[in-house]
């Protein structure tokens, strides 16, 4: 069986420094846009991101959310970028087996943020303790172009940059 050298294990392997580092930065990039994203197109009078941050802390706490003024929207917003951040580690270490996904992040990033928006939106969300929403056309549209390109574009394009730099600066 032949491998290329993209997928050998000493073709690009990114330090272990290096590999949570490249978590952490698009963890906090996407967590970035994505909620940026949601404070733009999902936010109206009388639901402001303050109410949005308790939203995502209720689906833990359970409407009960909505009382707990700053912890809670605090706490909404940690758990956010935990879900970025958890997403973004899913896919740096997938990189690590299968080159493809840094190699080709045009690909595979928008492929991505797809699967992390069926996941949220279809399993995730639905088995949370977050009140239950309709979800209108223009609002579903939103979310899954924000997966994409918000989540799993920077994701992808990020985890390329470290896997070529790393190429660059050679073993060890």
């Amino acid at each position: 069986m032949a491998v290329d050298a993209a997928s050998s294990p000493e073709a690009g392997d990114i330090p272990l420094a290096a590999t949570i580092a490249t978590i952490a930065v698009a963890g906090l990039v996407v967590g970035t846009l994505d909620i940026t994203d949601a404070f733009l197109f999902l936010t109206h009078p009388g639901f402001g991101p303050f109410r949005l941050a308790q939203f995502i802390a209720s689906g833990v706490l359970g409407p009960a959310s909505f009382q707990g003024g700053w912890p809670t929207a605090v706490l909404g917003m940690v758990f956010h970028f935990s879900i970025a951040t958890t997403a973004a580690a899913v896919y740096v270490i997938a990189a690590g087996r299968w080159r493809a996904l840094a190699q080709m992040p045009a690909v595979w990033g928008p492929l991505f943020g797809l699967v992390v928006f069926a996941v949220m939106h279809y399993g995730v969300v639905p088995l949370s303790a977050a009140p239950r929403s309709s979800t209108t056309p223009g609002v579903l549209a939103n979310l899954i172009f924000a997966h994409v390109c918000c989540v799993g574009l920077p994701i992808a394009f990020i985890t390329n940059r470290s896997y070529a730099m790393a190429a660059r600066a050679g073993p060890g």
